[in-house]
């Protein structure tokens, strides 16, 4: 027999036939033969239920490591973790099991007590509900977004709406008056997913431009699917002619850095202004935008107040739940970009795809996305057309909230003398105790029921245990409130009735007891949960714009801020003309001195000089004729001493310091006046360096003659 007809054979009845054939044979109405062929059940089956040997409930084959109600267990922690932003992968999962089992002290197959790729398969087989998805990037200050920051700008836009606007309602009922504009970049060199290529390939590449630019695109639409042309934005201080022939619809714009700027923002409000005009749309217009600087200008406000046009900033930070252009559009045109690029390169091999082939390439994605659906979409699922709050896609708010898990047991059964278990939310909901509500009677009265409250701002969790026998389950249950904010109600899931727990069956272990298919071993309490830090607050208050940034007091503020722009401007600019003028008066002063010190260097040095020689004239004029001979012999034998006409060069004192002490290989005398001094006072780094006998051959200048 094949194994496909084995498996065919295998169990072909259901659950609820062998419930109902067992009670039929407990009850004296059948005999086991009897049941076994009315219902279809192997009698061997019947024999072992009703023996106890295999229990209700149980599968066939070895016994898994982690019991049923573990595995649920584990179930509600990966939902858990994936619902507040922080999704397990395939090996952080084996690894937090890992964990479990270390502290649980059990006997299991795998190695090190990690789970391989076996045990996950068979445990994503056991669990359907259960997937692998690519998770999406969400910043931390999108994850702190809760409903009642969004209840809180809609309320804000109804209020300014009232006040300001005097046919408000007709405004926003008016699917052609509410617009969305916002940028996007489109990369030059995209990549695609996974490609088919041989078995067993090393290496596998993928041809693309290796230019890394990203050519932005502003993008705007109203409610009624009318969408203006778009803006593309080109790098660079000078614009050429990049190919704007192949989408001649589309605005062309440039900037040093490629990205929007508040000038060129400020002309696409002009093409805007002309779009409305031609459309016949009625004034004023609502433009909802987020709070990107480039938005938040003096003139963008200004032109807007001046001709119907109301700037509405976004809630910041919720652009992924506010913004049509992200919700439902910019996904779609990614996606079309992506492949519309692909297209063109398989078109033309060894060519690079550059910003002169954009326009042209973008002109083929934007056809196909630029759709009334898409748009109409996007304004609906933000809840701005019609204007509700409670059209948004609430799920995309579970980040803020932190999952409870209350304690139940999984029959359902009364715990205590009605207890309330307290629920810890995180975020700016604030929900209530929630008090569990059973159906069923207590089958043993020694029972006990334990709790394992896992939350993100306490993490010290256990499961106590009695003496005698311990329940415990633990539920995915929501509070009452924020399921009403969610708009959703998740069914309890009851998970765990740990049987008797008797102390003789304790094995070594931290914490390891015999395990049935209903216990759940405390060291579940070890699963990571990430703890939610109260965020420090800031030193200083910012002074923020309100939302309707063509607003009255908006612009009054924007004023105010050109103002002190413009003043701290010329106050910077008064302060480095100062700078300059200080340094300039310094470096004048410095110089004025210098030209004193060299001066006031040559008197000293003439004045001493005219010293020397007048005390020089007064020793020779005392000298008699008959002893200038021999004076004249010892001069001649001692080279200190030498003839000259000039009286300079006479001296037997250094001009550097005024002393003739020193022998002879201390001394070395200039060669234009003659005058001789110390080598140590020349300042003539040369003079060290020769050998002292070569001393007198070295063309030395004093400074009186350099």
């Amino acid at each position: 027999m094949s194994k496909q007809v084995a498996a065919n054979k295998y169990r072909r009845y259901s659950p609820s036939k062998l419930v109902t054939a067992i009670s039929m044979v407990q009850s004296g109405a059948m005999s086991k033969k009897k049941a076994a062929m009315t219902f279809g059940i192997p009698r061997t089956t019947l024999i072992d239920k009703l023996s106890g040997k295999a229990p209700m409930g149980s599968n066939p084959g070895k016994q898994c490591v982690l019991t049923v109600a573990e595995e649920r267990v584990l179930v509600d922690y990966i939902k858990l973790m994936s619902s507040i932003g922080y999704p397990l992968k395939r090996q952080e999962l084996c690894y937090e099991v890992k964990k479990v089992l270390d502290h649980d002290g059990r006997k299991t197959p795998f190695k090190d007590n990690l789970p391989g790729k076996h045990w996950y398969q068979l445990f994503s087989k056991r669990h359907p509900e259960l997937c692998e998805r690519t998770a999406m990037a969400l910043g931390h200050q999108r994850s702190l977004i809760n409903f009642e920051m969004v209840e809180g700008w809609f309320s804000g836009l109804t209020s300014y709406l009232k006040q300001e606007v005097s046919d408000w309602k007709a405004l926003i009922n008016d699917p052609r008056r509410m617009f969305n504009a916002d940028e996007s970049g489109f990369p030059l060199s995209v990549t695609n997913g996974k490609v088919l290529t041989e078995k067993g390939v090393r290496h596998v590449y993928q041809v693309c431009t290796s230019n890394k630019t990203q050519i932005t695109v502003l993008v705007c639409f109203n409610a009624y699917g009318n969408y203006v042309s778009p803006l593309i934005v080109y790098p660079g201080d000078r614009f050429r002619d990049s190919g704007i022939h192949e989408f001649d619809e589309a605005i062309y714009g440039h900037t040093s850095s490629g990205w929007m700027d508040s000038e060129l923002f400020v002309e696409f409000l002009k093409h805007l202004n002309e779009f409305v005009i031609n459309r016949n749309i009625p004034k004023p217009i609502m433009l909802l935008v987020d709070g990107h600087s480039t938005h938040m200008s003096f003139d963008a406000a200004h032109y807007c107040f001046s001709n119907g046009i109301i700037l509405y900033c976004l809630l910041a930070n919720a652009t992924h739940v506010l913004q049509p252009c992200d919700v439902g559009f910019f996904s779609p045109m990614k996606a079309a970009w992506k492949k519309e690029v692909k297209t063109w390169q398989l078109e033309n091999l060894g060519q690079a795809l550059t910003k002169k082939h954009f326009p042209g390439v973008f002109k083929k994605a934007w056809l196909k996305v630029a759709k009334i659906e898409n748009a109409i979409h996007g304004f609906q699922k933000c809840g701005l057309f019609p204007l509700n709050p409670n059209n948004i896609d609430l799920t995309k708010l579970n980040p803020s909230k932190a999952i409870s898990h209350t304690i139940t047991s999984e029959s359902g059964e009364q715990i205590g003398d009605d207890k309330d278990v307290a629920v810890k939310v995180t975020g700016d909901a604030e929900v209530d105790s929630v008090q569990l509500n059973n159906t069923s009677e207590m089958s043993t009265s020694s029972n006990m029921i334990t709790s394992l409250d896992v939350t993100t701002d306490d993490m010290n969790t256990c499961i106590s245990t009695d003496n005698m026998n311990t329940s415990s389950q633990i539920s995915t249950d929501a509070d009452e409130k924020i399921n009403h904010l969610q708009g959703i109600h998740k069914p309890t899931a009851n998970i765990t009735d740990i049987t008797d727990i008797s102390s003789g069956n304790q094995a070594p272990g931290p914490s390891y007891v015999k395990q049935s298919r209903d216990t759940v071993s405390e060291s579940f309490s070890l699963l990571a949960v990430p703890e939610v830090k109260k965020k420090r607050s800031a030193n200083t208050l910012r002074k923020r714009l309100p939302k309707a940034l063509s607003g009255k007091e908006a612009l009054r503020m924007l004023q105010e801020k050109e103002n002190a722009k413009k003043a701290d401007e010329l106050a910077k600019q008064k302060r480095k003309e100062e700078r300059e003028a200080k340094k300039a008066k310094k470096l004048e002063e410095k110089e004025l001195k210098r030209i004193q010190r060299e001066e006031n260097k040559k008197k000293r040095v003439q004045s001493r000089l005219v010293k020397h020689n007048q005390s020089h004239n007064k020793k020779r004029s005392k000298t008699n004729e008959s002893e200038s001979s021999e004076s004249s012999e010892d001069d001649f034998e001692n080279p200190l001493i030498m003839d000259s006409d000039d009286d300079c060069n006479e001296e037997l004192i250094c001009p550097g310091c005024q002393s003739d002490e020193g022998s002879s290989e201390e001394w070395i005398r200039c060669t234009a006046c003659s005058r001789r001094w110390h080598i140590t006072c020349t300042g003539d780094a040369v003079l060290f360096e020769i050998p002292t006998s070569q001393i007198n051959n070295y063309p030395f200048h004093c400074e009186f003659c350099v």
